[in-house]
């Protein structure tokens, strides 16, 4: 009888290169598997992980569709879903490094350009002069943040103010060239006019026991957009003075201590220190005192100003907030903003410029 010849049995190789056999010569089938679970919308679950880790070999029809789709390749007949599964991932690296090196020379940019040592000692030389400085017809010593009524809010803005922005002489007592007034502390360009921006509130009638009726029929309520009165106030001289939207002063809202402020009020601009001397000022805000410019229906009023050091580059921006409160209290509030706004590769005639405000 003749002897049966012995049937080579060869390993079939699936669509995606896998073998069908477990081994081949003592070696593990190669199997590459892709997840799936970001290409579908709907939520996975902790017990799903391990499911959504299919095999390529047995991707459905759907399933490379989305592989092909996430790839940005075309699905046909010559589609390869390991070539697409490699394509994504070296997208998706690509796309990691580039945000990496975006991120790092962003970082590198940002610190270089930004001079921490300059923006923390000229923010706090200017917290200290303008917080800490004294009231001259204060019988003790205070200062800004001891405000607590009308009459202190004014006495800081009649006394402080006009010796803080708009001096006039060195320490010796010589008198200022016209090339040095305008600066604060000698380096400092003051920018624009100093603001006075009042906040106000409309009249309501009060809701109180029927014995009070007689005795109070107005009231002054909590400051609101819906409570805020914009109608007309009087100014400088009592000259008639209108409200301005935020719109039209190109300002937003600010927070207090309280209440949320709009950018809106009643405005005035007092004069540039080139424009004014220190006894103009402060007969201006004299005025606005003994004509009560703060009444009752007061809810904020904001003194801003600005100042410029071309050493630095740095803009200082400062705003004083006097909170008027419905139960008759005056709460302090001070923001100090520095800022850089760009390289200045040229030399600017500041003097000039203020000037023509």
């Amino acid at each position: 009888m003749a002897k049966a010849k012995a049937k080579k049995v060869f390993p079939t190789v699936g669509p995606a290169g896998s073998h069908d056999g477990d081994s081949v010569q003592g070696r593990t089938s190669r199997q590459l598997t892709f997840p799936m679970a970001h290409l579908d919308s709907r939520p996975s679950s902790a017990g799903s992980s391990k499911a959504d880790k299919v095999e390529v070999g047995r991707l459905t029809r759907e399933q490379k569709l989305k592989v092909a789709a996430a790839a940005g390749v075309a699905y046909g007949p010559e589609f390869s879903a390991e070539t697409a599964i490699l394509k994504f991932r070296k997208e998706k690296f690509r796309e990691m490094l580039i945000y990496f090196v975006f991120v790092l020379f962003f970082t590198i940019g940002s610190l270089i350009s930004r001079d921490v040592t300059g923006n923390h000692y000229f923010l706090r030389t200017a917290r200290n002069l303008v917080l800490g400085r004294e009231l001259e017809s204060a019988d003790f010593a205070q200062t800004f943040d001891d405000t607590a009524s009308d009459e202190d809010c004014w006495e800081y803005l009649v006394d402080v103010v006009p010796n803080l922005l708009y001096t006039e002489q060195w320490y010796n007592g010589d008198a200022f060239t016209s090339e040095e007034t305008g600066f604060w502390l000698h380096y400092n360009l003051i920018v624009g006019k100093p603001r006075l921006r009042q906040l106000r509130v409309a009249t309501e009638p009060c809701v109180v026991p029927p014995r009070f009726e007689s005795s109070y029929e107005t009231c002054f309520p909590a400051y609101s957009s819906s409570t805020e009165d914009t109608t007309v106030h009087f100014g400088f001289n009592g000259t008639e003075l209108p409200f301005q939207p935020d719109s039209e002063l190109k300002s937003s809202s600010f927070g207090g201590q309280f209440f949320d402020y709009g950018g809106g009020g009643f405005v005035i601009d007092l004069p540039h220190p080139l424009n004014a001397t220190q006894a103009e000022v402060k007969a201006i805000l004299q005025d606005l005192k003994t004509r009560k410019w703060t009444d009752k229906a007061t809810r904020a009023l904001f003194f801003d100003f600005a100042m410029y050091n071309p050493t630095l580059n740095l803009f200082l921006s400062v705003r004083l907030l006097f909170e008027f409160l419905e139960y008759g209290a005056v709460t302090p509030v001070s923001s100090f903003r520095v800022m850089r706004m760009g390289y200045v590769w040229h030399k600017i005639n500041y003097s000039g410029i203020i000037r023509n405000l």
